[in-house]
Formats: C-alpha cells, sequence, structure tokens
C-alpha cells in the first residue's frame, strides 16, 4: 500500500509539473501573440489618426494626379501597365512610407507605454496630421525628390511642367528652389515628423518647434513665390497680357493652381498655426505670472 500511494503520489505531482509547464508555455506564446497583435493596431491606430483627415485626403489626391492628368492632358503617347509600378513604388515612395510609419509607430508606441489616454480636440488632430504631411510627403517625397532631384518617374516631369525652375539648379534662376529644398530637407522635414509626434505625446517643446516650422514655410514661399512676379514671369507660366487664356486648362493648372492656390494654402495655414502656438505660449505665461 505504501508503495502504491508513493507512485500515486509521483505520478500527481508529475502531471502537475507538466500541466505548470503547459501553462507556462501557453502564457508565454499569448504574450508573444499580444506584443505582435499590439505593433499591428499600433500602426492602424497611428496611420488611421495621421491619414484620414483632409490633409490626408489631399495626400492621396496628389499621388494620383499624375495619372488623372494623363487622362486630361497627357505628356506621354499612351500609359501603360509597365509604367505603374515604378511610379507607385518608386524608390522616394518607398523610402519616405518607412520614414512615416517609422514616426508613427515611435509616436504611438510611446503614446501606450506611457498610458496616454488623451484624445486630441478635433482641431490639434487635423493640425497634426498637417505636420507628419508635410514631413513626410510634401516636404520630402514630392518637393526634394520629386522636384529638385528628379526621382520620381512621372511625378518628376509634372514637377518640371509645372515649375521650370527646378531644372536649373546651377542658374541664377534656379538658386531660390535649391536654397528652398535645401530648408525643407533640412528643417521642415523633421520638424514635421517632430511636431506629429509633440503633439499626440503632449510635449511640451511643440508650440516653440511649430513657430520654427510656420515661419520657414512662410519665408520659403515669399522668396520662392516673390522672385517670378517681381521680375515679370521670366520662367513660370502665367496669363498672357491680354488674358485671353486665363481659364484654359494649363494656366488653371500650372498658374492659378501651381502658383496662386498652393503658396497661399501653405502660407495661410503656416500664418494660422504660428498665431495659434504663439497665443497658446501666451496664455502660459500668464498662468506662470
Amino acid at each position: 500500500m505504501p508503495t502504491t500511494r508513493k507512485r500515486s503520489t509521483r505520478s500527481s505531482s508529475r502531471s502537475k509539473s507538466k500541466k505548470s509547464t503547459i501553462t507556462t508555455n501557453t502564457k508565454t506564446k499569448s504574450k508573444k501573440s499580444d506584443n505582435e497583435i499590439n505593433v499591428i493596431s499600433i500602426l492602424k491606430e497611428g496611420v488611421s489618426e495621421a491619414l484620414i483627415t483632409p490633409v490626408g485626403l489631399f495626400v492621396i489626391c496628389c499621388y494620383f494626379t499624375p495619372l488623372i492628368l494623363e487622362l486630361i492632358q497627357p505628356i506621354h503617347p499612351e500609359v501603360t501597365f509597365q509604367m505603374l509600378p515604378p511610379y507607385l513604388f518608386a524608390w522616394p515612395v518607398l523610402l519616405w512610407c518607412t520614414v512615416g510609419l517609422v514616426t508613427v509607430f515611435a509616436t504611438f508606441r510611446d503614446r501606450q507605454l506611457s498610458n496616454n489616454k488623451v484624445k486630441l480636440n478635433a482641431n490639434d488632430k487635423l493640425a497634426a496630421s498637417w505636420y507628419f504631411c508635410c514631413g513626410f510627403f510634401f516636404n520630402s517625397m514630392m518637393d526634394v525628390f520629386a522636384g529638385q532631384l528628379q526621382a520620381w518617374p512621372m511625378m518628376s516631369e509634372r514637377y518640371k511642367q509645372l515649375e521650370p525652375r527646378y531644372l536649373m539648379p546651377g542658374q541664377y534662376e534656379g538658386i531660390t528652389v535649391l536654397i528652398t529644398s535645401i530648408q525643407e530637407i533640412l528643417i521642415q522635414t523633421p520638424c514635421g515628423l517632430l511636431l506629429f509626434y509633440g503633439y499626440y505625446n503632449q510635449k511640451s517643446w511643440t508650440k516653440p518647434v511649430e513657430i520654427i516650422f510656420n515661419m520657414w514655410c512662410i519665408a520659403g514661399v515669399a522668396y520662392y513665390y516673390g522672385s517670378e512676379p517681381l521680375l515679370g514671369f521670366p520662367i513660370v507660366h502665367s496669363p498672357a497680357a491680354d488674358g485671353s487664356d486665363r481659364f484654359a486648362f494649363l494656366t488653371l493648372y500650372l498658374f492659378w493652381f501651381g502658383f496662386v492656390i498652393m503658396p497661399l494654402l501653405f502660407a495661410g495655414v503656416g500664418l494660422v498655426l504660428t498665431i495659434k502656438a504663439v497665443k497658446y505660449i501666451s496664455m502660459k505665461l500668464e498662468e506662470e505670472n
């Protein structure tokens, strides 16, 4: 009888240890799967916050504009399927989409680690999206890589059509464009991505960086676009003196959209966000006093 009891005790202890081992392994596996799900959920939440906004919609429209323009005002004899992959998956697109995803992940990972559940109001969410899209798309992928470096097939061709000064880096006319590109990649791009991070993680340095970003944006618009009308539009397409082509498609696209609406948009948004940042800083200083 004692031997039988000992055997039963041993067998029960073995079965318990096996169960505990299985439970531990299951917990470890579930933890691993949770971590994997967290990465995916962080990216889903972050991309949704960054791009499901009017600014994100504008980015998507800009991305597909060269393809749409081929149906309206083609610059190629025909658009074939073989032309699509080099355009849709050009290396500047892949590079800056990767930078954007890394920024989104770092932003919302730190937000999750700090247990930050503060939701941005509609205006702040729109501002954060604006800075993010400027950082990974407008100031980098578009202006610098498609425009200045001519590294994005089809998009670069439209940049040449819209702004011929991109093809004159070594000439007087192209200096303002070159300076703007350097400013965009060295100042506005990193500041835009930092501001997206700062907005969602409630960083105290966000407002001063906003002023830096937007002042450079307004200054860039001023000297980039201001030189052409001062010199009588020697390079950029403008309406004829008699106004006969003021509503022609090329004038609407190259002048009214590319030379009037776009700079007014960037300068106007920059001015509004700068005033907002200055008011916020003033309010905080008054509270401390």
